[in-house]
């Protein structure tokens, strides 16, 4: 931020962080949107494109002669809707499955889990419920979408594609889509439905110090790569 004041000083940044795709919708649909926004995923720049809440780019690449075929041609389809260049890449992030160690000790698992099917099991041995029979600690959350736990970041630990061989959707007739989930609706039923809505919402933002696995709510989750940024900047006593 500062390199930026320096090099232009007549641009003030008022700079908002630890915002998630909902609160950016909510501040286009309020009439008060950010000048610049950064989204962590693809799933809804077809709308914010097609809608004109994200302006066309294409002039002012065309102004600052920035060539496009420097970025790879799957970065460039996945940032436009139509033919129209609404975004630009940033960054690609790479997922993987974060557990708390002291909790596993403490529940005498030795290693984290390498199938789904020691996930779930696993998910079980981690749960912590109160005297109420309230969800204290969740070992794994189900849901989607819920932080980290998309569709296309579950997808490859079961072998799920979004397409079938002829490029049409496959999710139907999918057994993989269907094993992930039945697995999905295994742990829901051992939760309870309506006990995990309530301790979900209890639990702070996806991008904030609040997180619930920072806060030692969540035993295991799916996350990206910066998380660990997060947790050092971050971490809980």
């Amino acid at each position: 931020m500062n390199t930026f004041n320096q090099k232009f000083p007549n641009i003030k940044i008022d700079h908002q962080g630890n915002q998630d795709d909902d609160k950016l919708t909510q501040s286009i649909q309020g009439g008060n949107p950010p000048d610049v926004a950064i989204s962590f995923y693809t799933d809804n720049l077809g709308n914010w494109c097609q809608s004109g809440a994200f302006q066309d780019m294409q002039p002012y690449i065309d102004r600052d002669k920035i060539d496009l075929n420097q970025l790879p041609q799957a970065v460039r389809d996945y940032t436009s809707f139509n033919g129209k260049r609404c975004a630009l890449p940033m960054l690609a992030d790479a997922f993987g499955l974060y557990y708390n160690k002291d909790d596993f000790a403490a529940a005498g698992i030795a290693s984290p889990p390498k199938t789904m099917d020691e996930l779930f099991e696993d998910a079980k041995k981690l749960t912590k419920f109160g005297p109420d029979g309230s969800i204290q600690v969740a070992g794994f959350i189900p849901t989607m979408p819920f932080y980290g736990n998309l569709a296309e970041v579950w997808a490859p630990s079961f072998g799920a594609k979004f397409l079938n061989a002829d490029g049409k959707s496959g999710l139907a007739g999918s057994p993989q889509w269907k094993e992930l989930f039945e697995f999905q609706k295994k742990l829901v039923d051992f939760y309870g439905k309506d006990k995990l809505e309530r301790f979900k919402a209890g639990l702070g933002d996806e991008y904030s110090a609040d997180n619930g696995f920072q806060k030692g709510k969540l035993a295991i989750a799916y996350d990206g790569e910066y998380r660990t940024a997060f947790i050092t900047d971050q971490a809980r006593p």
